[in-house]
């Protein structure tokens, strides 16, 4: 399964954006050749959200940018994906 939907192949990025934190995590569905990447960040509104390839798929109830909170949402945002794709 992990080979299948990529996970293999995942490569996951936490940085500082000015005074805020992002996370990026990019992999290939080996079934589908599909790309995908998810990211994970605060809007200009400093509402936190995660992105699966531009389409906003989870908007969280924090206002928090920190790399605590980023890294927390984004890791599950990540693995709700996964598992919902199984």
């Amino acid at each position: 399964m992990k080979t299948e939907l990529g996970i293999d192949t995942m490569q996951e990025r936490i940085y500082q954006k000015g005074r805020v934190w992002v996370a990026i995590t990019k992999w290939t569905n080996r079934k589908s050749n599909v790309e995908y990447q998810l990211i994970t960040g605060q809007t200009e509104e400093k509402v936190l959200i995660t992105k699966l390839n531009d389409e906003v798929v989870f908007k969280h109830e924090i206002k928090s940018g920190s790399n605590e909170n980023v890294t927390k949402y984004h890791r599950w945002a990540r693995n709700e994906i996964f598992r919902q794709r199984k």
